[in-house]
């Protein structure tokens, strides 16, 4: 979320824009996905702990920040284990399917793991195609990842599902990285400063660039606003006719 939208959820700021239906469905769907993930690890073994509230503060200075990561793992792979649980669907053939790919699974990880934690974004096409090709996660998605690692200073994979073709890909987030705590120190200070002064923080712009294609864009932080009302807008709908004939000139 942008520095805009932080700033009115903590003083409580009454949504105009709050997750319609679909919005919610597609929240639905990702924790569907999420939940399969789990109880994949779940029956491999190596799920220790899910859900974890995690609340840090960098210095006395500063706001602490919360979170919730969606789970540790570590250990032995209890193929047998795994095996014999798919066995029960057989009658169903994606069971099968899984059966063979823990089988291929099982003949190159041989070796106990040690603790690390994962967090899991079902995505679309777009966002996985943009992670895949600029060979790194979201800028925001990488910050919270790396939240959590920082704070229980253990290693993350950050795993992308695309909710269209079932591809997934991962990125490590290491506990102590130079370049995201930078950008973590100078992101919670900036909230800090805004949140003690009562001051809101400026609107985001309405079209963003993109530093490694210099490609003008449409702004996520503005189209999924819960507080896009504020921009002028009624809904998403509005701001996107409005804004994507604007990007398109460049």
């Amino acid at each position: 979320s942008s520095f805009y939208d932080v700033w009115h959820k903590m003083n409580a700021t009454e949504k105009t824009n709050p997750p319609n239906m679909i919005a919610r469905r597609k929240f639905a769907n990702g924790y569907m996905i999420e939940a399969f993930i789990k109880l994949t690890l779940i029956n491999i073994g190596v799920l220790k702990y899910e859900e974890i509230p995690i609340k840090y503060r960098l210095s006395n200075d500063l706001l602490d920040v919360s979170g919730r990561c969606d789970c540790i793992v570590g250990g032995m792979f209890n193929i047998d284990y795994a095996l014999n649980y798919i066995e029960q669907f057989s009658n169903l053939e994606f069971f099968n399917l899984l059966h063979k790919a823990v089988e291929r699974f099982a003949e190159h990880n041989t070796t106990e793991y040690g603790q690390s934690g994962v967090e899991i974004k079902s995505c679309s096409e777009w966002t996985y195609a943009k992670c895949e090709n600029d060979n790194r996660p979201l800028l925001s998605h990488a910050l919270q990842t790396f939240h959590y690692a920082h704070s229980m200073q253990i290693p993350y994979e950050l795993i992308y599902f695309d909710k269209n073709s079932a591809r997934m890909q991962g990125f490590w987030i290491q506990p102590n990285d130079t370049d995201l705590l930078a950008i973590y120190k100078e992101w919670v200070g900036k909230m800090t400063e805004y949140y003690k002064s009562s001051t809101p923080p400026p609107m985001e712009n309405l079209l963003v660039q993109d530093l490694l294609s210099y490609s003008i864009s449409t702004n996520f932080s503005v189209e999924y606003s819960n507080f896009l009302a504020h921009y002028g807008f009624k809904n998403k709908e509005e701001y996107r006719d409005y804004a994507k004939p604007l990007a398109t000139k460049y």
